[in-house]
């Protein structure tokens, strides 16, 4: 991206926003979830469906959420080779770290009133990030494969509606004790290098400023590492064509736990400490738009799925797997 017309950091910060815009999802597109029978249990066996969040240092991917640290330092050191930085500007940036402060809202005494609503606002810098992911492909067999169990495909997709889950997640200040967003994943080297590079160096005509500035600078890199930690991940998964809902939960005041009030809105254990999973309800059954059935799928439990979904009343598309495979 350009940032030549840029006058500050605030004007480049803004500018790099845009590219937000760049990874919309479409409407009327589905996002696939793969997934056991048994999870497409857990997510319909309730009134309304609920989806189960896994905490991000607990997902398959070892280096997820912490991947864009290293790739971070590797495009400063790229930079100071390249004569792009200087080495005073690569020494002040090159150990900054994901980071952004958020503003969780909840009912309280005495209240703080939005849209006719009581809240009271209490800022919190620790939180815990959990994640629900998707595939764009309607029928992929490295997904399916996920779903081998002793030789035999046992899995299912359920189509959600894009629109539906931008409803319930996209971007909503004070709507919710928790903050959620919808992520396109982004697995191209050269499109990670592009953002990161664009706004490193756009940031370092600032370099001679004052402290001030320097604090400046070195907050917007950590929000803007922030913004793409959830993001960016190994070329290895590209398979996933990936987009994930990522839920941040604000940690109570020792942070031990999770704060007290984000219950008040999905559930976890009853156990002590951060719970590796959380139960988040999506009360729109038009969510859920269709399912797939994996290849070679059991008859008798795709049967009594169907009865399961008729009798909870949903009206949903069900497909089956194209993929020609005989074993």
């Amino acid at each position: 991206m350009d940032f030549s017309d840029c006058s500050c950091i605030e004007d480049i910060k803004l500018k790099q926003e845009l590219l937000q815009s760049v990874s919309v999802i479409p409407n009327d597109k589905l996002q696939y979830h793969y997934t056991s029978p048994k999870g497409v249990d857990g997510i319909l066996k309730n009134e309304n469906i609920e989806l189960r969040f896994t905490r991000i240092d607990c997902v398959n991917d070892t280096t997820d959420g912490s991947y864009i640290i290293e790739y971070y330092k590797n495009i400063c050191k790229q930079l100071l080779e390249n004569k792009n930085i200087d080495k005073d500007y690569f020494n002040s940036i090159i150990n900054v770290l994901p980071f952004k402060e958020f503003p969780f809202i909840h009912k309280a005494i005495p209240p703080l009133i939005i849209d006719g609503v009581e809240y009271k606002e209490c800022c919190i810098s620790e939180y815990v990030t959990y994640i629900f992911c998707f595939s764009t492909l309607s029928d992929s067999l490295p997904m399916w494969n996920y779903y081998l169990k002793n030789g035999q495909y046992e899995g299912w997709n359920l189509g959600f509606s894009s629109l539906k889950l931008k409803e319930a997640f996209h971007y909503h200040p004070y709507k919710r004790n928790f903050l959620s967003e919808l992520i396109v994943v982004e697995y191209d080297d050269h499109e990670k290098d592009d953002i990161l590079k664009d706004f490193v160096q756009a940031l370092y005509r600032y370099r001679h400023k004052d402290d001030t500035q320097l604090s400046k600078t070195k907050l917007a890199i950590s929000c803007e590492l922030f913004k793409w930690r959830c993001a960016f991940k190994s070329k290895n998964f590209s398979h996933e064509k990936e987009v994930r809902l990522a839920i941040h939960l604000p940690l109570n005041e020792d942070k031990t736990a999770l704060s007290p009030f984000a219950k008040t809105e999905l559930r976890y254990g009853s156990n002590a400490g951060i719970p590796k999973y959380i139960f988040v309800p999506l009360f729109d059954k038009m969510a859920i738009c269709e399912i797939t059935v994996s290849p070679l799928f059991n008859g008798k439990k795709q049967k009594r799925l169907l009865m399961q979904l008729t009798n909870k009343g949903y009206d949903v598309k069900v497909n089956h797997s194209k993929i020609p495979i005989r074993f």
